[in-house]
């Protein structure tokens, strides 16, 4: 029996929409229409389909996550403003990749990570090698990589507050929580930070987006920490100043973050959340078992 529109949620058509620009490249909305429908055994005249779709692209266009270009007839480029003075307009969407504007991604996306800045404000993320000398006017957030070094993603004390959702990379974009849903759930100054870890929970749906949410305040002296309903469990424990110099002190190649213990062989030991209390800055979390100093 053939699918009906709404036999799909609004997210999971937003995942079929994004599939299509994406194995396009480019794509008009004819062409992102025809895509899906046959994904959904449905024909491309369904009216119903059109106006969802249309939609979606619009929803994805003015998120910022996907770009939008207008042609003349004869392929000439013009400018939105410009596109009442002609007829027969040809519209054309593409992926933008938000992760391309952080500055040292390409050290996280090389051990396996992803980092997927919000596209509804453009804040100054980056991410680096952990050096001592360049914490000074920053909120860090630590962690140990796949190849047991640390890497530190970064945001300016400026642009605070900002939320960084962690979650285990599901691996494929289809399966990562779409932008209009963490846009809902977030707001608008966020990070989602996808890692190779496999006791951190994946996105599952609209309904679980990760493993654990840290919002940091305005002043960027504390933060809340909520788990997301992961399976393995969130945790926290104070920390200190100190502790980001004795990593520094052990060099990356030896260095390893255990969760039971610091690097400094000292004992965490580890509390659990309690509900929208917030936590001084710095701090240990535990998600699964990947261990994280923020501060």
């Amino acid at each position: 029996m053939p699918k009906q529109p709404g036999d799909l949620s609004k997210a999971g058509r937003m995942l079929l929409v994004w599939d299509a620009v994406k194995s396009l490249g480019r794509a008009s909305p004819d062409d992102v229409l025809k895509a899906v429908a046959r994904q959904m055994d449905l024909p491309s005249d369904d009216k119903n389909l059109r106006r969802n779709i249309y939609r979606d692209l619009k929803s994805f266009s003015d998120s910022g996550q996907l770009g939008v270009e207008y042609f003349t007839p004869d392929g000439a480029p013009i400018t939105p403003d410009e596109e009442g003075s002609f007829a027969n307009v040809r519209v054309e969407y593409f992926i933008q990749e938000a992760q391309a504007r952080v500055p040292g991604h390409g050290l996280l996306e090389e051990r396996g990570g992803l980092f997927v800045p919000s596209t509804q404000r453009d804040i100054g993320w980056r991410i680096q090698v952990l050096q001592q000398d360049n914490l000074s006017g920053f909120v860090s957030f630590i962690f140990e990589t796949r190849d047991h070094s640390f890497l530190n993603l970064q945001v300016p004390l400026a642009e605070l507050p900002v939320k960084v959702l962690i979650a285990r990379d599901p691996g494929a974009e289809s399966k990562r929580t779409p932008f209009d849903v963490l846009n809902e759930i977030l707001g608008l100054r966020y990070g989602v930070l996808y890692l190779n870890n496999r006791t951190l929970s994946r996105p599952e749906g609209s309904g679980k987006v990760g493993h654990a949410l840290v919002e940091i305040t305005r002043d960027g002296k504390a933060a809340r920490i909520t788990d997301l309903g992961s399976k393995s469990g969130t945790f926290w424990a104070p920390s200190t100043p100190r502790y980001v110099q004795e990593i520094n002190k052990l060099g990356h190649s030896d260095a390893t973050l255990s969760p039971n213990a610091s690097l400094f062989g000292q004992n965490i030991s580890w509390i659990k959340l309690k509900p929208g209390e917030e936590q001084k800055l710095p701090l240990f979390i535990l998600m699964g078992g990947l261990p994280m100093l923020v501060g």
